[in-house]
């Protein structure tokens, strides 16, 4: 008898607070991004990652997995680090989070870097993905065969991105995101971007 093991394939970290401010260069670190805590309308605590004086969103909006079976009425995306469950952002209590499910292993993609797409500062975007793909690595070094992790990519300068594209593989991660189009009305069917 065969015994299968389950591999969830878009698992989603929350990314640390300090994951940005800690691993970017000197040269793009005064422009990382950052988690602020502030005050809702209504008194609450809410952490935000800003970009220089811009919200850019709450982490709230990235931590609500399985919020909606405990009381769906109550999700406001709303939300502090201290509450970020540890099996979001520690490799070990993720292994344990997914075996209380019954999955073996999973394919780690990022969450709030997903939003980092929208910068228009290439050398900025370069930086961030740089920082995350470096992140990540270390993150599945523990658990290497169950834990894969995807790396982010910008696509801006096609030699750059090569260049990082062939890091992230020695660093160990599986795959990579791309933005929907490299640069706002160029898809990648355009020939320009082909050459």
């Amino acid at each position: 008898m065969t015994t299968y093991k389950i591999i969830s394939g878009d698992t989603h970290i929350v990314e640390p607070p300090d994951l940005y401010t800690s691993r970017m260069t000197s040269k793009c670190r005064d422009r990382a991004p950052h988690i602020r805590r502030q005050k809702t309308p209504d008194g609450k605590d809410s952490d935000a990652w800003f970009l220089g004086d811009t919200q850019v969103v709450t982490l709230g909006a990235v931590t609500q997995a399985g919020r909606r079976f405990d009381d769906p009425e109550k999700i406001d995306f709303v939300g502090v680090w201290e509450d970020v469950r540890e099996g979001a952002y520690q490799p070990d209590a993720m292994i344990t989070e997914l075996e209380f499910d019954g999955i073996w292993g999973a394919i780690v993609q990022p969450s709030q870097g997903l939003f980092w797409y929208h910068i228009e500062d290439s050398e900025l975007l370069s930086a961030l993905c740089q920082a995350y793909n470096d992140w990540i690595a270390d993150f599945c070094t523990p658990h290497p065969n169950r834990l894969k992790g995807i790396g982010m990519l910008n696509v801006d300068n096609v030699p750059e991105a090569c260049t990082e594209l062939e890091r992230s593989a020695k660093l160990g991660l599986a795959g990579m995101f791309i933005p929907v189009t490299p640069t706002p009305g160029q898809p990648y069917r355009d020939p320009m971007y082909n050459q």
